[in-house]
């Protein structure tokens, strides 16, 4: 019984942890991301508005293939 009430104490201390520090967290954040693409529109546009280009200029393709290899 004794190490019940043990547990039920630190998983409510915890608990309690997150609410108090959840509340001292902004309550909006801003994720932004820019690249500069040296290209002309027109090859740019060709690219990535064909699906089978896409393979070529993912960054996801190549962490796929070492993942799935």
């Amino acid at each position: 019984m004794k190490a019940l009430k043990i547990t039920i104490a630190i998983i409510a201390f915890f608990a309690a942890i997150l609410f108090i520090g959840g509340a001292y967290l902004p309550k909006t954040y801003r994720l932004k991301r820019s690249i500069v693409i040296n290209a002309k529109d027109s090859v740019i546009f060709k690219n990535i508005s064909n699906f089978n280009e896409f393979i070529k200029w993912s960054a996801w393709s190549k962490k796929c293939n070492d993942l799935c290899n």
